[in-house]
């Protein structure tokens, strides 16, 4: 389930489905954003926004899912999981 999908969700669902708040996951998102700003891009640029990479880790914190079962979730493979 993307970012996408779950935006929409009312304030307790989110919370239910990811563990945080939605307040608290765009301070997390912002905290990130700020860490990659300050970061020397190297290498590929993501295949999944940033968003979705602090939902995936947030999911895998929760779920403690493997990476491959994460990465058929999210249609990427495993190594990008």
């Amino acid at each position: 389930m993307k970012y996408e999908q779950v935006k929409h969700l009312t304030t307790a669902e989110f919370k239910r489905c990811c563990g945080v708040k939605p307040e608290t996951f765009e301070q997390m998102v912002e905290v990130v954003q700020t860490h990659n700003q300050n970061k020397q891009k190297t290498g590929r640029p993501s295949k999944i926004c940033l968003e979705d990479q602090v939902l995936m880790t947030i999911k895998y914190w929760r779920e403690y899912r493997t990476y491959f079962h994460i990465g058929l979730s999210w249609g990427v493979a495993e190594s990008t999981a």
